[in-house]
This record gives structure tokens, C-alpha cells and sequence, in this order.
């Protein structure tokens, strides 16, 4: 694929196909020397409320050992659908085995096993004349030979795809004189001056570190607390989210596209200065930690013009 894409000048292609990611590195590799960028990805079935639905994925950290045993389990899954398959057919009397369907896997035992196989399987045999034939007669929905897929959640997939890649501190300064020009009587009215209030230089500083999420056990449960001046102002724990981190990540990404490195501030515990009145000042030190990973440490300081 990567020398018939240098051979039509492509500068970059994505390679999927169905639950695997078989392939990917050596295409990656002939692309890294032919100056052929190769784009990672996989298709994915998940169910839907009409039935089933493919998500193709791009730009998969396709090494990463949380999506290939997915992958794994998937293919495990739709070979025991195979089987099945195969033995309802050997009941109405079709000679099929189970190796005359693996043979029509272009990849061996690495491949997703599917029904078009099996129909394929069928005609080679003779029991079909053809691959609309093999499904009217056994393999379409409804009919005698006919299987359920196993099909994972769209929210599976989606928390896979944008697995979190690590965590880190933030501190989320808003500049409420600003904020407060978009809302009435407490509700909002103007989104864009609250998006303004916390998208000032220096607003969202963060740190100490960005901690991969295997350092920490299952399920996520740190402390995070903030200070003023050494005064506890906030003080609560990541198991108290009202969402997951998955769940935070498909809501997101349903909205706007993300890519590696992408931040998502997950939220803050009660305590913010909205709700009691005390604001910065120009010299309060404010310290915001989190359990596992560190604390982050700044001084406020007023901006030119006098803003704080």
C-alpha cells in the first residue's frame, strides 16, 4: 500500500479494516521510507437502536495494548459466531467445516471472521451458486443459519478511540467581571464573554507533571484540593464526578473533533470564589494538588491595565 501510494505521489493514506490493526506497522514502516505518511486506523461495529453501526477510527495509537486486546476479544467473539454459524449449517445438512470458512481469511487467524466468509465458504463448496444466493438461503437475518453479531457499545469504542493518554493539574482561572457581562439573573445569555473569561494568557496553567493512567489503580479515586495562602478552599475527590472520564470524553468528542493531545478540564469541587465572594488578589498564592500527581503552585499577579 505505501509503494503504490508513492507511486501516485499520495503524501499520506489511512489504513483500517474490521477489528484489526493487523498490517499497520510494516505499512508504517515502508511509509517512513518512502515519505509516505501512514494514518493508523480501525472499523469498528457497535450496536445501534436501528440494529448495527461502523465507526471508523483514524489517527489509533495502534500498539497500545488496551485496543488490541479489545480487538483480540472481538475477533474471539465473532470466530465463536463463526462456529455457530457452521454448526447450524451442518444441520440442515451442509458439508462445511470450520477450516473451509478460515480460508477465506486473507490475514489467517488475525482477521475478523465474518458472515461474507462463510458465504464465500459456501459456494467454494458448492452449496451456493452465489454470495446473494449463500445469504438469501442461510445467512441473512431471519434465516436458518442465521447468527446475532455481538456487537460492544458506541461508548465503548468511543472511550477506546480517545483512551486518556494521562492526567495532570489545572488551575481554571475565570475572570468573572468578564463572565458576569454574559449572564442574567444567573442563567446565561451571551456565551461568548464567558468563553472569553477563561481564555486569558496565563489562565490555565498546569502541571507539575502529566502521569499515565497506568501509575494509579482502578477505579480512579484521588484526592484534589486547592489553597489560598495556605487555606483550604476546595477539597474533594475524582470518585465524587458525576461523570466517568469515558463518559466526559464521548460527550465531548460528539461535539467537537479531538486529536492526540488534546486537554479536557474535567470540572472543580465545590469551593470556587463565585460562591463565597472571595476573590484573587494580586499576590495570593494559590496551590492546586492532586493525589498522585503533585501540586501546582502560582502567585497572582495584576495584568498590564490593572486587571487581576
Amino acid at each position: 500500500m505505501a509503494r503504490r501510494a508513492r507511486a501516485v505521489d499520495l503524501a499520506a493514506i489511512a489504513l483500517t479494516d474490521h477489528d484489526t490493526t493487523d498490517g499497520v506497522a510494516e505499512a508504517a514502516q515502508e511509509g517512513a521510507r518512502l515519505g509516505v505518511r501512514i494514518i493508523p486506523g480501525c472499523e469498528f461495529s457497535v450496536r445501534a437502536p436501528w440494529g448495527e453501526l461502523h465507526v471508523l477510527a483514524l489517527f489509533l495509537p495502534y500498539a497500545h495494548e488496551g485496543l488490541q486486546t479489545f480487538l483480540r476479544d472481538t475477533r474471539a467473539a465473532r470466530r465463536r459466531r463463526g462456529e455457530q454459524i457452521v454448526a447450524k449449517l451442518q444441520d440442515l445438512g451442509v458439508a462445511i467445516e470450520l477450516e473451509d470458512v478460515q480460508a477465506q481469511l486473507l490475514g489467517g487467524d488475525g482477521g475478523a471472521l465474518g458472515r461474507p466468509h462463510v458465504a464465500r465458504a459456501l459456494v467454494d463448496c458448492g452449496a451456493c451458486d452465489n454470495i446473494s444466493d449463500a445469504f438469501r438461503r442461510y445467512l441473512g437475518r431471519g434465516r436458518a443459519a442465521y447468527v446475532e453479531k455481538p456487537l460492544p457499545k458506541l461508548g465503548e469504542v468511543t472511550a477506546l478511540v480517545h483512551d486518556v493518554g494521562g492526567l495532570t493539574v489545572a488551575n481554571d482561572v475565570s475572570a468573572r467581571d468578564i463572565q458576569f457581562q454574559g449572564m442574567r439573573d444567573g442563567g446565561v445569555v451571551d456565551l461568548a464573554p464567558i468563553q472569553r473569561s477563561k481564555t486569558f494568557p496565563t489562565f490555565k496553567p498546569l502541571g507539575p507533571a502529566m502521569v499515565t493512567p497506568d501509575e494509579f489503580s482502578p477505579p480512579l479515586d484521588l484526592a484534589v484540593t486547592t489553597r489560598v495562602n495556605g487555606e483550604l478552599r476546595q477539597n474533594g475527590r475524582t470518585g465524587e464526578m458525576l461523570f466517568s472520564l469515558p463518559e466526559l470524553i464521548e460527550a465531548v468528542s460528539a461535539r467537537i473533533p479531538l486529536a492526540p493531545g488534546d486537554l479536557i478540564l474535567t470540572g472543580t469541587p465545590a469551593g470556587v470564589g463565585l460562591a463565597s465572594g472571595a476573590y484573587l488578589k494580586p499576590g495570593d498564592t494559590v496551590d492546586v494538588a492532586a493525589e498522585g500527581i503533585g501540586h501546582l503552585c502560582n502567585v497572582v499577579t495584576s495584568a498590564a491595565g490593572g486587571r487581576q
